[in-house]
């Protein structure tokens, strides 16, 4: 999905941005697909320290 919204924001200008003017497409897409990873990674782990909180049998640890 990312390298869909990135497709996206470059149809629509986003190469344009000063910042991103020097790079090219491709490199944009790539970063993209690297940028899904370690958010999905990250959003994944969450969720499953998360789980393991919950299915804990001594609950979560005192503070």
């Amino acid at each position: 999905m990312s390298i869909v919204g990135h497709a996206i924001g470059m149809a629509r200008g986003l190469m344009r941005v000063p910042l991103l003017a020097s790079a090219s497409p491709l490199s944009a897409l790539v970063f993209g697909f690297f940028e899904f990873l370690v958010y999905f990674s990250a959003v994944t782990a969450l969720a499953v320290v998360t789980d393991r909180l919950r299915r804990s049998p001594s609950g979560p640890l005192p503070r």
